[in-house]
């Protein structure tokens, strides 16, 4: 069965799908996370490389917003980080019912199911639980979740696709004037012509005949 990406409810089912999946299993991996980690020693994976340590992000990724500490108290920053990110995944959503191939629609789903995994904790809880600490001597990675993995995921599908499959995409691709049917356009120029002499010549006519009818009746006036 072929999947239909002109159906928009074919679209939003699959939509719901992948957010049932992903973001679900984010927020039940966030619990587990501050359950398990919150107040209490990291949990190493790998000596000197990779531990799970709790952690309450309150601001966005690598904390680039963190210089709006300066101007912005708790509640106005995580009005407008909401805002910002609730932005950024209805901007996502309007290119997901935009897009025509399937191999588009994957990619765009997973990052919305990202960026809704990170919003509904930082609406439910006022920040978002980061856990995955990777760091190598004296090098640190900005602690992460399930949901960035998500959201990094898709955006490098996404990438791959556009690269491998650029002739095949057609999101936004403005529509092409069609000529008639079965017609090149030196044919339908000269099928144009043709019905543009047709069209003089019968204007003529008349005029031709009424002049032959005046050289008539003067040749009968001049004989009388």
């Amino acid at each position: 069965m072929k999947f239909d990406t002109s159906c928009v409810w074919c679209k939003l089912a699959l939509l719901t799908t992948i957010i049932l999946v992903f973001t679900t299993t984010d927020l039940i991996v966030k619990g587990i996370a501050t359950k398990q980690l919150k107040n209490k020693p990291d949990v190493v994976v790998i000596e000197n490389f990779w531990h799970f340590k709790y952690t309450e992000n309150r601001d966005i990724g690598f904390s680039i917003l963190s210089w709006l500490d300066h101007f912005l108290d708790k509640t106005q920053k995580w009005i407008f980080l909401v805002c910002i990110q609730s932005l950024g995944a209805i901007f996502v959503g309007w290119l997901y019912f935009s897009s025509k191939q399937l191999m588009l629609l994957i990619p765009l789903g997973i990052i919305i199911s990202g960026a809704l995994g990170n919003i509904i904790n930082r609406i439910i809880d006022g920040y978002v639980v980061d856990y995955v600490f990777w760091f190598w001597k004296d090098f640190y990675w900005p602690i992460f979740n399930l949901a960035d993995v998500f959201t990094i995921a898709g955006a490098i599908l996404l990438l791959l696709v556009f690269i491998f499959h650029k002739d095949k995409i057609d999101i936004l691709e403005p529509k092409k004037a069609t000529e008639p049917a079965g017609n090149d356009s030196s044919e339908y120029d000269s099928t144009i012509n043709e019905e543009l002499k047709d069209d003089f010549n019968k204007s003529e006519e008349p005029e031709i005949k009424d002049n032959e009818e005046k050289d008539l009746l003067n040749d009968n006036s001049n004989t009388n």
